[in-house]
Formats: C-alpha cells, sequence, structure tokens
C-alpha cells in the first residue's frame, strides 16, 4: 500500500478531498476522473455500513485515488473494520482530548506501537498473501496510513496541543459542530467563527509535532483557507450534485421563460 495523499504532504504538496455520503461506487471514480487526491468515506452522517464501505475502496484503488474512512465515532473495532477492509486512513470525529488521540493513534497501529489486532486473512493484507511475512505489511501499514482527527468543539481547541503531541498527522477543523459547540447552532459566518479557524490553522502549523491543519474552505479566495490549509476538503458529492442540478434547473427555466417573454 502506497499511500499517495500522505507522500504529498509529506513533500510540501496541497491535496484535495471531498465527503463521499452517496452509496455508489461510481461517485469514487467520478472523483477520482476529476483529479482529486483522497475521498473520505462517511460513515458517520451516511448510510454506509461495512460493505458498501468496502466497496468504495475498492473503487478508490482501481482508480488511484486515496481511500479515507471517517468512522461514526473513536470505536477500535470500527476502526479496525475500515482498515481492515484497505483504507488508507482514518477520520476520526470529535476527538477531544490527548488521551482519545492516542487510542485512536493506539488503535491505527500494530503492537508494539499500537493495539490494532493482527490478522492475516483480510482484504488489507491481500487475503493471506503476506502471512508469511507479516511483519513487512505491519511495518508498511504503520507507515503509510493516515490519521485524521476532526476537532469540533470548544474542548478540542483548548486541548489542541496535546492532541498533537499524541501523533495526529492532520488536524481537521469542523465549523459546523464548532458552531454548535459554541452556541451558535450552525452559523458559520458568525464573526467569532473566523478569527477561531484562523488561530486553529496557525497553531497546526506551527506545532512542533509534524501535523497538517485541514479545512473545508468556504471562500476559496482566502488565503488563510486555501493556502494555509494543506489538506482541504471542498465539502461533499451531495453539495456538488444539488449545486449542478440547481443551477441547470435555473439555467433551462429561465432560457424558457425568456424565450417565452419574446414569443419564441
Amino acid at each position: 500500500m502506497q499511500n499517495s495523499t500522505k507522500a504529498k504532504l509529506g513533500s510540501g504538496e496541497a491535496v484535495l478531498g471531498t465527503f463521499v455520503f452517496l452509496n455508489d461506487p461510481a461517485v469514487v471514480e467520478i472523483a477520482a476522473i476529476a483529479g482529486l487526491d483522497f475521498v473520505i468515506v462517511d460513515a458517520e452522517h451516511s448510510a454506509h455500513d461495512a460493505a458498501s464501505t468496502e466497496a468504495m475502496i475498492r473503487a478508490a484503488d482501481a482508480r488511484g485515488i486515496t481511500p479515507l474512512v471517517r468512522v461514526s465515532e473513536l470505536n477500535e473495532k470500527e476502526i479496525l473494520r475500515a482498515l481492515e477492509s484497505g483504507a488508507h486512513g482514518i477520520v476520526i470525529p470529535q476527538i477531544e482530548s490527548g488521551e482519545q488521540a492516542a487510542r485512536a493513534v493506539a488503535a491505527m497501529r500494530y503492537p508494539p506501537y499500537g493495539t490494532r489486532s493482527s490478522c492475516r486473512q483480510t482484504r488489507a493484507s491481500e487475503y493471506g498473501r503476506w502471512a508469511a511475512d507479516f511483519a513487512t505489511h505491519a511495518d508498511e501499514a504503520d507507515r503509510e496510513l493516515l490519521i485524521v482527527a476532526l476537532i469540533e468543539t470548544e474542548a478540542g481547541l483548548e486541548n489542541l496541543s496535546e492532541i498533537l503531541d499524541a501523533g495526529i498527522e492532520v488536524a481537521f477543523l469542523g465549523r459546523s459542530d464548532l458552531s454548535s459547540s459554541m452556541g451558535l447552532r450552525g452559523d458559520l459566518t458568525h464573526p467569532r467563527i473566523e478569527p477561531v479557524a484562523k488561530q486553529f490553522v496557525a497553531d497546526v502549523g506551527a506545532h512542533p509535532a509534524q501535523c497538517w491543519p485541514g479545512i473545508v474552505p468556504y471562500r476559496v479566495d482566502d488565503e488563510w483557507e486555501t493556502l494555509g490549509c494543506p489538506f482541504i476538503v471542498q465539502g461533499a458529492d451531495v453539495n456538488v450534485m444539488l449545486a449542478g442540478l440547481r443551477e441547470a434547473a435555473a439555467q433551462l427555466r429561465g432560457a424558457r421563460a425568456g424565450a417565452a417573454a419574446s414569443g419564441g
């Protein structure tokens, strides 16, 4: 397993991806064709189960795009199932402390560096191909897997330094849940949000541990969002589909109305 997204981050390049909510591997193929670096199969807010997640990962492997999985919670067994299906990284929501971050890191590393269970018959270990040299497979997995923590609450911001110290590789700011945590109930444009987000990006970028800040940019012309964060998520597949269909519908209805008004 070669994690091209992690390699690009390590070489100083920015990477671009999207959340995948829709339950069709074609979405992953389209994301790859569009030139994205990674997809995040969303098992927290969508209907993805273990089987559909594995199908998405297969599509990503076939098209050469990095498959990440957002699990529903910090749960070692759920993380394990996604990894054994072949995910190249895990996105873990609601990380609020160094202790939680350390648990997440341990769940993604084989002993002696972590607590990940060893099995030689999984898709990740190529159904037994690495049985005779499992140590090599384990070393590669420990090196290549990408650990992404979602920082979505005020508690997570307060404990950001110890979260990064635990070995998190991408700290991804979730502004929607953060706004709710701040009592703003999803008001993403509230004046209190932007200064917090800017400080987050600066703090992650300046931290001694190697960690990259991640964000969903709301204004692509804002340099601190698009240039300050190398791990960029454009939103979700459903956002793109909704926006595209709305635009197409508006154009068609506008053209028909114009033609009718001119007597065409």
